[in-house]
């Protein structure tokens, strides 16, 4: 979920998704934008996309660099403690 009451469009990118801003398309809800993404169990980076500009991160996820590309990301890890 994300939090942009003005934004017109949200999607979501991410290693899961190739990084497609048209792959995962998040629905509008009162100002929340959410989407439920089936992932498999690992470390996974992502982002959002709003109203198709550069990257906003997740406010409740940790951030990390990519190594590759020096660009902040969010990250999540799933099914692993």
């Amino acid at each position: 979920t994300l939090r942009a009451p003005g934004a017109r469009r949200v999607a979501l990118v991410g290693d899961f998704n190739r990084w497609n801003p048209e792959a995962t398309p998040l629905a509008a809800r009162a100002g929340e934008w959410e989407v439920e993404v089936p992932l498999t169990p690992g470390r996974h980076a992502y982002a959002f996309v709003v109203d198709g500009r550069g990257w906003v991160l997740d406010p409740a996820a940790p951030q990390e660099r990519d190594p590759d590309f020096g660009r902040p990301r969010s990250v999540t890890v799933v099914g692993l403690e």
